[in-house]
């Protein structure tokens, strides 16, 4: 199958992993006390500082930044590239997993902050994520 014939669908997957990814960093951000601090400039992440105004805040950042900026400048090349690299080796977990590891370790580089337990089991989930929508939607091998 042609990769144009596919494009919309993986252009749906990587909103789709842009959404999840929000939603675990929210979820692992107010039940934990994690030493990552990337969004507590931005948004305050923490059950007793959320209020309405800092939901609206989020909003318009996740909309603006995360899907739009972010989704089609650094997300939707990554995920062009991972559909070729699925494409010749196969559609595995293991595959999905680690090119989200080695992208979290390059991330790690480049912005020098320390790794985080709960990011690994976001990318863990969000690899398992992302095998089953490329096995559902791309119906790459």
């Amino acid at each position: 199958m042609r990769f144009t014939e596919k494009f919309y669908k993986l252009l749906l997957i990587v909103y789709v992993f842009i959404f999840s990814k929000n939603i675990l960093q929210i979820f692992f951000g107010i039940i934990t006390t994690s030493p990552n601090k990337q969004y507590d400039s931005l948004i305050l992440i923490n059950p007793l500082n959320f209020s309405n105004s800092t939901f609206i805040f989020y909003l318009l950042y996740f909309i603006l930044y995360e899907l739009v900026i972010l989704g089609t400048s650094i997300y939707l090349p990554l995920y062009i590239l991972l559909f070729f690299i699925v494409r010749r080796l196969g559609n595995k977990i293991s595959i999905h997993i680690l090119y989200l590891l080695i992208l979290y370790c390059m991330a790690i580089w480049l912005f020098n902050v320390e790794m985080d337990p709960f990011c690994i089991l976001v990318i863990g989930i969000l690899g398992f994520l992302n095998w089953f929508l490329f096995k559902k939607w791309v119906n790459e091998k």
